[in-house]
């Protein structure tokens, strides 16, 4: 086993997650470009099972509870990623109006805007 320094960064292009409603379905989709970087000039990172959590920014991402405080959370597809590299994940996530998949309150608050797509600010990663 080899130990590194660098850790692997996941973060989100352009701070910016988009909501499109899907009547047909009673669901949101949460579209966002989510980059991981290996800072790495040693070796490639694996971005396996993870879990991504969304949290409005008055909200602790530390709570020992991110399920049940968190905005929305879902599991990112796998990747490698090369030394000193990134790689963009175009990703696509569906939200029932089930207060299970997503908090209820964001939920509304996407799927009622006028105009087709929502957006929220001030959101927290981790």
């Amino acid at each position: 086993m080899i130990l590194f320094h660098q850790h692997l960064r996941l973060s989100v292009v352009d701070g910016a997650v988009y909501s499109t409603p899907q009547p047909a379905n009673e669901a949101v989709t949460l579209q966002l470009n989510l980059r991981a970087e290996n800072p790495s000039g040693r070796g490639r990172m694996y971005f396996l099972n993870v879990t991504a959590y969304f949290f409005h920014g008055a909200t602790p991402a530390s709570t020992p509870t991110p399920e049940d405080d968190c905005i929305i959370f879902f599991n990112p597809t796998d990747e490698t990623v090369r030394q000193e590299m990134a790689v963009d994940l175009m990703t696509s996530v569906e939200a029932t109006n089930d207060p299970a998949v997503m908090n209820q309150t964001y939920f509304e608050l996407l799927y009622y805007t006028k105009g087709g797509v929502g957006v929220i600010g001030d959101m927290t990663l981790r």
